[in-house]
C-alpha cells in the first residue's frame, strides 16, 4: 500500500485474520503498521510464527481482560502520532476500541473488515456490532459475497463491500508432490487428504477424522495446525483405530510448500467466513471438498470441488473418495488466477485506504 495504513487485530495467533493482515503489512512495511490489542504472546510460542514468517513487527497494546477505557486512550495517542490515512479494523473488539480511537484521532478513512458472520449468532456481539456501526460509521467490507449478505441482513447495514481473500499465485502454485511429501515426512504411496486450520471445534476436524476412518486403508490424513482440540483429536484418531493413518504436523509456516503434497483438501468447518486454505489449495491445483458454510460455496471451482453439509461424516467420506479419483486438469489453478488473485486484494485495500469505494 502506498498510503500510510494501520491494521488493528485482537490477538497474535496462527489464524486466517492474522495471516491476511501480516501479508498486507509485508507488502509495504514502511507505511503499514499492525496494532494488536492483547498482550504479546510468550517468546518462542507458535503464535509468533505468523509475524516472523512475513518479517512484521506488530505493536502490542497490552489489553487485560474486561473493558478498558485506557486502551482507547492509548490507541488514540498512537494513531495521533502516526497520523495514518486509513485504519482497518478486523473483528468486533478492534472495531470498538480501534474505531473509537480512530475517530478521536481524526483518521480520515475507517473500514471494518468482517471475516465471518457466524459470530453474530451471539446476541451481545450482534448488539455491539450494530451499535458500533451506528456510532462510528465505518465503511464495512466482508471477505465474500455470502458473508456480506449475512452481515447486511443481520445488522441492517445498507452497504457492505466485498474484498475477497486473494493469494499470491507466484507463491501458491502447483509443485512436485513427491518432494512436498518428503519435506513433511508424509507417505509417498498413499492418497493424502489434507486438513489445514486451527484445531478447534468450529473447524470440525472430529468430523473429518470420522470421514477418513471410513475410507480405504490407503488414504492418509495430514492435519496442519494447532489448537485446544489437538489432544482430543489424537484420542479420537486412536479410538477410531486410525492413529497410524493421521499425521499431526503442527503449525506449518510455509503452507505453499505443503499444499502440493495433498491429493484432496478437506474443509470440515461447522462455520466459516472465507478460509484462505481453500484458495491456497486450488492455487496449487488441489481439488477441494468442503462444507457449504460461509463464503466457501462461492470460493471453489465448480469443475474441481464437492460441497457437503456440515456435521455429515458420511457425505464427507463419499465426496473425498469422488474427488480423489477426479481428473481436474488445471481447472482449480485457473479459477484462482481469475477470481482470487492477491493483486486484486491489494488493490481493493488501497482503494479503501484512499477513501474510495469498490
Amino acid at each position: 500500500m502506498t498510503r500510510k495504513t494501520v491494521h488493528i487485530i485482537q490477538t497474535l495467533a496462527p489464524g486466517g485474520i492474522e495471516l491476511l493482515v501480516m501479508r498486507l503489512a509485508a507488502e509495504n512495511p514502511e507505511k503499514t503498521r499492525v496494532l494488536v490489542l492483547d498482550q504479546a504472546p510468550d517468546r518462542g510460542s507458535e503464535a509468533w510464527d505468523v509475524a516472523h514468517q512475513y518479517a512484521v513487527k506488530p505493536r502490542f497494546m497490552g489489553k487485560q481482560a474486561g473493558v478498558s477505557v485506557r486502551l482507547i486512550r492509548d490507541l488514540r495517542r498512537v494513531l495521533a502520532q502516526d497520523r495514518p490515512e486509513a485504519v482497518f479494523t478486523h473483528h468486533i473488539g478492534p472495531l470498538l476500541y480501534g474505531g473509537l480511537a480512530s475517530r478521536l484521532a481524526g483518521v480520515p478513512n475507517l473500514t471494518q473488515v468482517e471475516h465471518d458472520a457466524w459470530h453474530l449468532d451471539n446476541t451481545r456481539q450482534l448488539w455491539l456490532t450494530r451499535a458500533a456501526y451506528a456510532l462510528l460509521r465505518p465503511k464495512v467490507a466482508a471477505v465474500s459475497k455470502p458473508v456480506a449478505r449475512e452481515i447486511a441482513l443481520r445488522t441492517g447495514q445498507s452497504q457492505v463491500l466485498v474484498i475477497p481473500n486473494g493469494v499470491d499465485v507466484s507463491r501458491f502454485k502447483p509443485g512436485d508432490k513427491a518432494e512436498a511429501r518428503a519435506v513433511f515426512n508424509l507417505p509417498t504411496d498413499k492418497t493424502i487428504v489434507g486438513g489445514v486450520g486451527r484445531l478447534e471445534y468450529v473447524k470440525g476436524f472430529d468430523i473429518l477424522l470420522q470421514a477418513v476412518s471410513q475410507l480405504p486403508e490407503d488414504f492418509h490424513l495430514a492435519l496442519a495446525g494447532s489448537g485446544s482440540q489437538k489432544e482430543t483429536l489424537k484420542d479420537l484418531a486412536a479410538s477410531l483405530g486410525m492413529a497410524d493413518r493421521v499425521s499431526f504436523l503442527g503449525n506449518v509456516n510455509k503452507v505453499h510448500r505443503l499444499m502440493p503434497a495433498f491429493d484432496v483438501l478437506a474443509v470440515s468447518s461447522r462455520d466459516e467466513g472465507l478460509p484462505l486454505t481453500v484458495i491456497e489449495a486450488q492455487a496449487a491445483n488441489v481439488p477441494v471438498v468442503a462444507t457449504g458454510v460461509g463464503g466457501i460455496p462461492d470460493a471453489v471451482c465448480p469443475e474441481a470441488s464437492q460441497i457437503v453439509p456440515p456435521n455429515d461424516a458420511g457425505a464427507l467420506t463419499a465426496a473425498i473418495l469422488m474427488m480423489s479419483q477426479a481428473h481436474v486438469a488445471d481447472a482449480p489453478t485457473k479459477f484462482v488466477r481469475r477470481m482470487y488473485n492477491w493483486k486484486d486484494t491489494i488493490r481493493a485495500y488501497e482503494t479503501l485506504a484512499q477513501g474510495g469505494t469498490l
